[in-house]
């Protein structure tokens, strides 16, 4: 390695997963140990960090590859073991990388390892070093020696009942409680049991479609089936305006953000705010709303995922099986101002699709603030037959049609209770409840004194 060069893939997770090997010298008088870490600055405000290593004796100048006897270790980012952890980004674009060692004047007073991680140990020695040295390497997957962008396959091991698990690189691990992962040689599937995500739903609303949100198994034949490897078009197909274009990483649906079921989505498409979902405020705070099959589901980015989500990992997939990436979309409603400082997109302009074409002729996408705000059209085949959409319930008649925002929605055990404001300024509330008259039924009390219950009526979803 130089400073300025390639990272080699045998010291990422498309390699053997190795520290690097380091030397230096000229280390100045009244040095008496040595320290150093590896990070990288995906956004910002945001640092990842994969080496933490110190008490490193005065007389070490250099070390081998995959070492792990020269030092102290600290933890990394990646699982928070005191290990090397091999950068690993399924972003797109070349990643930029900094090793730093540090000459130190002192033994730094760190007495637990395992409560060291970067910021602790830069802290720690901020008054006693003595000098420090950096070099910066670049790593892009699909480069020399490494793989292209996408599952790595020598990671790929057997899971229950001859499947494969296809997530070695922990694009799903944040939502291990949502949903379940496995693959076959053509498909990634995608199984979840309530295909509901675990933030807040549906408050904020102030154009309310009157739907609430049931639960919806994507299970066996109804798992989502991503295509592994997608058949990238000479040219680009139209997204469909009615059911579900793309899934989020916590395996709920993503839909296009015109409200016309049936509207062409080609060339022929004109833009109109009057029916723009998010323009016209029928998403929540997250960006999701309940459909007319009771279903939640996102109609922009799913800003509320960036919680816990790494934004060099992709925060869905299209149904074709391209990976979409986070951009832009939070403001001070979406999101709450809390994700207005990340702009993850690519220095590249992005095309009609809101896609990047990568060396290899494929192609990703990203989010963004403004129409499309997913994708809005497609770079690969889709197989429609793939689509997966709830039938309706019931309709909710005349009760809530004088709602003005939609103030709560409240889960005890599995009791649900939506609260919303009416014209007049009253609280009215929708209580319901899984119902014993089968197993895709619910029992539904419409209140307009929200203390005060009311006799129940049964709906079940129709197939």
């Amino acid at each position: 390695m130089t400073n300025g060069g390639k990272l080699p893939a045998t010291f990422t997770c498309d390699g053997q997963s190795l520290s690097p090997p380091l030397s230096w010298q000229g280390a100045p008088e009244g040095t008496v140990g040595y320290a150093l870490a590896m990070h990288h600055i995906p956004g910002p405000g945001d640092t990842h960090w994969y080496w933490v290593v110190y008490d490193i004796p005065p007389t070490t100048l250099s070390v081998d590859a995959g070492a792990t006897n020269f030092g102290t270790f600290g933890t990394n980012s990646v699982n928070d073991e005191r290990v090397y952890a091999p950068p690993c980004s399924k972003g797109p674009g070349e990643k930029l990388y900094t090793i730093t060692v540090y000459a130190l004047s002192a033994v730094p007073n760190l007495p637990d390892p395992a409560a060291v991680d970067r910021d602790t140990l830069l802290a720690a020695i901020a008054d006693i070093t003595l000098a420090s040295a950096s070099m910066d390497v670049t790593y892009e997957r699909g480069q020399a020696e490494g793989a292209a962008p996408g599952p790595v396959e020598e990671a790929i091991q057997p899971a229950a009942g001859g499947e494969t698990d296809c997530d070695p690189q922990g694009v799903f691990a944040p939502y291990a409680d949502l949903v379940h992962v496995s693959c076959d040689e053509s498909y990634m599937y995608v199984e979840t049991e309530t295909g509901q995500p675990d933030h807040e739903m549906m408050w904020g609303i102030t154009a309310w479609i009157l739907r609430v949100p049931i639960p919806f198994r994507y299970t066996g034949e109804r798992a989502w089936k991503i295509p592994r490897d997608p058949h990238w078009l000479e040219a680009h197909a139209a997204a469909h305006a009615r059911g579900p274009i793309a899934m989020a990483v916590n395996g709920v649906p993503i839909y296009h953000f015109d409200k016309r079921p049936d509207v062409a989505l080609d060339d022929s498409y004109v833009y109109d705010s009057k029916y723009d979902t998010a323009q016209q405020g029928e998403l929540d705070h997250c960006g999701g709303h309940a459909g007319q099959g009771e279903d939640y589901h996102y109609h922009i980015a799913p800003v509320c995922l960036l919680d816990h989500h790494d934004l060099d990992q992709p925060i869905g997939y299209t149904l074709g099986g391209g990976k979409i990436f986070y951009g832009t979309g939070a403001d001070d409603y979406f999101g709450e101002g809390q994700y207005n400082d990340i702009n993850n997109l690519p220095a590249e302009p992005l095309d009609e699709c809101n896609g990047l074409q990568l060396a290899d002729g494929s192609y990703v996408y990203y989010t963004t603030h403004e129409p499309p705000y997913t994708i809005g059209c497609y770079h690969e085949e889709v197989d429609w037959a793939l689509q997966i959409e709830p039938h309706q319930m019931r309709d909710l008649g005349q009760f809530g049609r004088n709602a003005t925002e939609i103030i709560s929605l409240t889960v005890d055990d599995e009791v649900r209770t939506l609260l919303f404001k009416t014209d007049r300024g009253e609280l009215n509330a929708i209580v319901y409840q899984p119902s014993t008259a089968g197993p895709d039924c619910w029992d539904f009390q419409f209140r307009t004194n929200v203390d005060q219950p009311v006799a129940p009526e049964t709906h079940c979803r129709v197939e």
